[in-house]
């Protein structure tokens, strides 16, 4: 791309040949001239030469058509006027004819220089006009301060013709030409440029200035307001799970505290007291699980970057299994691929999300469940299948929103199936209910399965 507003000065060679075609113009004036000086009177000897006088104008530089005047005058005067051969004039009528013409040689010259300009500065300002264009179609584009930064200084350095950078701020700003990028009462950086901008650069610097200025004031409003909406999503978040989950708290907490106080005041029977204690047991359990669930939510939304690494899927799965067993009671199975299947992933966070799952199950299935691992399609598929009630159509997609149950019976803060699709998100899967054919639901968390290498891991045979 050629640079826009650099002034460059007339170079020896091109001086040269306009003074060779301001000689060659008078000298074919002067040939037609005097091939026809019969037939022509003064008048259209004039008029010939008034012609080389006009495409000098037009056509040379403003130096080259002044002499292409002067010398017509003076061819006229050698060649064509009594005595000829020599410059001098008896008659003064002639000295009237040579001033008139000479004048109105350097009008017209003057005429089509300052025309030229015109058309000069017109395409100067078109091309310019299109050059903030595209700046300003380069940046529309941009998503953060660096990527506008890196633009403009590729923008300013190929229409400048000159190095360039743009500094964000608190940035060391080396160079000439420094241009602060403020919008509205902030300045977001500085535009430098490697050597300093003359006369006609000066305006397209200072308007592809004012462009990026505009971009990334337009950048940090975008990042303001997006980081006051995630902090009202987060205050907001905040107050839902203190409300929801006041209550959930509290219904163990009173468990556990009623069933301690029954066994410090009375003698029952063994049984009683084995019963009291499986109780607290059991309450203790549900209220870990409640506050590891808030604990995984709070994460997730403070800090959502998963700690990813490859592991087994088989050995997810079976951590998962191992950590619900207390509760599940005999009534979980677990279905695996002999072939270790891989996973790249949060450990922590793919196995909370399994023992999740397997709480919903257990609570609304009073039947076994059963967890099985599968791959296809670049992607394993940790699923967990019950045969209870199922989950309606209309449910599908409503049951992994935050508070939210699958019945209006259902215990709990609504929170673990919302914390199996956060997680499936963060790493590039999903989670989907689905009813299991004949009777149940299956809940499936899907990942993205990988080798190391990058490639698409092969299907394990069916078990």
């Amino acid at each position: 791309m050629e640079a826009i507003g650099t002034h460059r000065w007339a170079s020896a060679p091109a001086v040269a040949r306009d003074l060779a075609l301001s000689a060659g113009l008078v000298g074919a004036a002067t040939a037609i001239g005097w091939a026809l000086r019969t037939a022509l009177d003064e008048t259209d000897l004039l008029l010939v030469y008034l012609m080389a006088v006009v495409v000098a104008a037009f056509r040379l530089s403003r130096p080259a058509s002044v002499l292409t005047a002067l010398g017509a005058v003076a061819a006229l005067n050698f060649c064509f006027v009594e005595p000829r051969f020599t410059f001098r004039v008896d008659e003064r009528r002639y000295l009237v004819t040579f001033a008139a013409f000479a004048v109105l040689g350097l009008a017209v010259s003057t005429l089509a220089a300052q025309a030229r300009d015109r058309a000069t500065v017109a395409a100067r300002r078109e091309a310019e006009a299109q050059a903030l264009f595209r700046v300003g179609r380069a940046l529309a584009g941009a998503g953060d301060a660096a990527t506008i930064a890196r633009i403009g200084a590729v923008q300013t350095a190929e229409l400048l013709g000159t190095d360039a950078w743009v500094l964000l701020e608190g940035e060391p700003a080396p160079g000439s030409a420094r241009l602060p990028l403020v919008s509205g009462d902030t300045c977001h950086g500085v535009l430098c440029v490697g050597a300093a901008a003359d006369p006609e650069q000066r305006h397209l610097l200072a308007a592809i200035a004012d462009q990026l200025a505009l971009a990334l004031g337009r950048e940090a409003l975008g990042r303001a307001s997006a980081e006051a909406q995630r902090r009202a999503d987060a205050e907001r978040t905040r107050s839902s799970l203190l409300a929801s989950v006041s209550h959930d708290l509290r219904t163990p907490l009173a468990a556990i505290a009623g069933a301690a106080s029954t066994l410090q005041d009375t003698d029952g029977a063994p049984e009683v007291r084995q019963r009291l204690l499986a109780g607290i047991v059991e309450e203790s359990f549900r209220l870990e699980r409640l506050l590891d669930n808030l604990l995984q939510m709070t994460r997730l939304q403070d800090d959502p970057r998963p700690d990813l690494d490859w592991q087994v899927a088989q050995d997810l799965a079976g951590a998962a299994v191992e950590r619900i067993r207390s509760a599940a009671g005999g009534r979980v199975r677990l279905l695996a691929p002999v072939e270790p299947v891989l996973v790249r992933c949060d450990a922590l966070l793919v196995e909370q999300a399994l023992v999740n799952l397997l709480e919903n199950a257990l609570r609304y299935a009073p039947g076994p469940v059963t967890v099985s691992i599968g791959q296809a399609d670049a992607a394993v598929a940790l699923s967990v299948e019950d045969r209870g009630p199922g989950i309606a159509p209309a449910d599908a997609a409503r049951v992994f929103e935050r508070f939210e149950r699958a019945t209006r019976a259902g215990r709990g803060a609504g929170l673990g199936l919302a914390i199996v699709r956060a997680v499936a998100h963060l790493h590039g899967g999903d989670a989907v209910a689905l009813q299991r054919s004949g009777g149940g639901a299956t809940l499936r968390l899907t990942l993205p399965a990988r080798g190391p290498d990058g490639a698409d891991l092969p299907a394990p045979e069916p078990p």
